[in-house]
């Protein structure tokens, strides 16, 4: 993988982040309403139809066509729909504008997504008239599918799509105009141009952006960004930017890689210059116990005397490159990789190792069931492993793997402490379990357990309106934690549950159908205007209750 490419997927992750909301399809039960588009005037039901309904077979609103269990549905290149549903699988939605607008005659592509970021067995259809597009594809548990979505004038938008069992998920795209366009000169502490500078902008704006997970499949929707070469003046332009906000960087050898910097992009032209400062590279061969360049290693640095931090990665023949602060004497360096144990590595700038060898990782393994020792297939188990900083623990993601057709899971870990693994399946609760030490022999059961109740309300602003665009975050702390607890104590107990998701439907409308029964902190925040808004305070759930809630913010907390 480039280091270009590895630059805009690592600030991807970051903005990624910002969105969070859920859409259910297991099987053919209703879609519970998240978002605008599965909300009461949205374009995925027919007028009169229950708010947050899947289409009826046979309905006859505008999309009606679109959603029904024809032999021939929109967008599917004249493929069956119900062969699919047998033996194969599905992506289907719509595709809009920013405004809602639906966008006919946009190509939708999807491929097989190799480690290499490579594209193999593409399969492609446009949408319709009504903005519907359905790609019938066939079901691989092993591979990710990359999709892309595409029209001129537009921003080209992608999706990551893992499949788990046969069946089928729905998955919006928004396509944005490419009004706004972002020219500079990258220049060093001197003040003279940093000739191929890379200059990478990520866009915060986050229109309607989501992921969608479900026990048939994932998808998740990747962060819009942009790269270029600043030339021998080191002045760089970026052309086809969406308006709104965005985070700009630039890296190059021999410089620190600037923080992160805030944008406003308006249409037409907008400017920026950045500067960096100058850095030693420092640099080594990563390779395994048997002679074999490790790449993707992540890298992290610290220096002790001036407490900056810097990262880096391994490239295809195992090479890390590292720019540190010049002047710094000491660094500590932490190798990580898939399927290899964490390694911290201390070196002196002047004179790095030539190389660095990595043993071979742990592996998890383990079942996910029910309260009843039923196996649980599909449920997605995720790895983070706590590393002490200070004063403080940081987590670290380790990966995730969905669950095989017996409920089995395995996951290479490159630690043996220190574990919390979390297992994820609707119908289901959240549920966590810690793992203080890992041996081989070792085979985790995880149980998880059906939710005791459920939430739903409206949000209301300062003014008593329906609310906009808010999120909402729900957690469960422990009744007590002793005060003399060490640190690990504490963070295991920290958070007992917790989810969130993020609503824009008309009426401020939100729902959570999936709780455990006792007290719960929810922390609702919001924009209007320029003002921030949040709301914190207590909700209790009841076995077999949905519970109501009117949230207005107030200004308290």
């Amino acid at each position: 993988m480039s280091r270009n490419r590895k630059s805009i997927i690592a600030l991807g992750l970051f903005v990624a982040a910002l969105s969070l909301t859920y859409v259910y399809w297991p099987g053919e039960p209703r879609l519970l309403p998240t978002d605008h588009r599965q909300s009461t005037d949205g374009p995925t039901r027919d007028a009169g139809q229950a708010p947050g309904t899947r289409l009826p077979e046979g309905s006859s609103g505008d999309l009606a066509e679109s959603y029904s269990n024809a032999s021939n549905p929109p967008g599917s290149g004249g493929r069956q729909q119900a062969a699919t549903r047998r033996h194969g699988f599905f992506v289907r939605g719509m595709i809009l504008t920013e405004n809602d607008d639906r966008v006919a005659d946009a190509r939708v592509e999807a491929c097989d997504l190799g480690p290499d970021n490579s594209c193999t067995n593409s399969v492609s259809v446009f949408s319709d008239p009504g903005g519907f597009y359905e790609l019938q594809l066939e079901l691989d548990t092993e591979k990710q599918k990359l999709v892309t979505v595409q029209k001129p004038g537009f921003l080209v938008t992608e999706g990551l799509v893992q499949m788990r069992t046969p069946g089928g998920i729905q998955q919006d795209f928004t396509l944005r105009s490419a009004a706004a366009s972002l020219k500079g000169r990258v220049l060093g502490p001197d003040s003279k141009p940093v000739a191929g500078a890379e200059v990478t902008i990520v866009s915060l704006s986050e229109g309607k952006s989501r992921w969608t997970d479900t026990p048939v499949g994932h998808a998740t929707i990747r962060s819009w960004s942009s790269t270029t070469t600043a030339n021998s003046s080191g002045d760089f332009v970026l052309s086809g930017l969406p308006v709104g906000n965005g985070m700009v960087q630039a890296r190059a050898p021999r410089y620190l890689q600037n923080n992160l910097h805030r944008v406003s992009l308006n249409s037409g032209e907008n400017s920026v210059d950045i500067r960096l400062d100058a850095a030693t590279l420092v640099s080594f061969l990563v390779k395994n116990r048997r002679g074999q360049a490790v790449d993707n290693v992540s890298a992290g640095g610290f220096a002790p005397e001036t407490e900056a931090s810097f990262q880096g990665t391994s490239d295809r023949q195992g090479i890390v490159e590292l720019n540190v602060p010049v002047g710094v004497t000491r660094i500590e360096c932490e190798l990580t990789a898939v399927n290899y144990r964490s390694k911290v590595v201390r070196m002196s700038p002047s004179a790095p190792p030539s190389e660095v060898i990595l043993d071979d990782g742990w592996t998890l393994r383990g079942t996910v069931v029910s309260a009843t020792g039923q196996a649980l297939p599909g449920a997605r188990v995720a790895v983070v492993r706590f590393v002490r900083s200070g004063e403080n623990l940081d987590s670290k993601g380790e990966g995730q793997v969905s669950a095989d057709g017996n409920g089995r899971f395995e996951i290479g870990v490159s630690s043996d402490r220190y574990l919390r693994v979390s297992a994820r399946r609707q119908g289901y609760l959240d549920t966590r379990v810690w793992i203080d030490s890992l041996n081989d022999e070792q085979d985790l059961q995880i149980v998880m357990r059906p939710p005791d109740g459920a939430l739903h309300g409206v949000v209301l602003d300062p003014s008593g309106k329906p609310a906009r665009q808010f999120q909402i975050q729900l957690w469960q702390r422990p009744a007590e934690v002793p005060a003399d607890a060490d640190l690990l104590s504490r963070t295991k107990a920290d958070v007992l549950f917790t989810t969130a998701a993020r609503f824009d439907q008309p009426g401020g409308r939100f729902e959570f159908p999936e709780l455990p029964a006792g007290i719960l902190q929810l922390r609702v925040s919001g924009q209007q205007g320029d003002e921030s808004l949040s709301k914190t305070q207590t909700v209790q759930i009841r076995p077999g209750v949905a519970t109501e809630v009117v949230i207005r913010f107030d200004g308290t907390e």
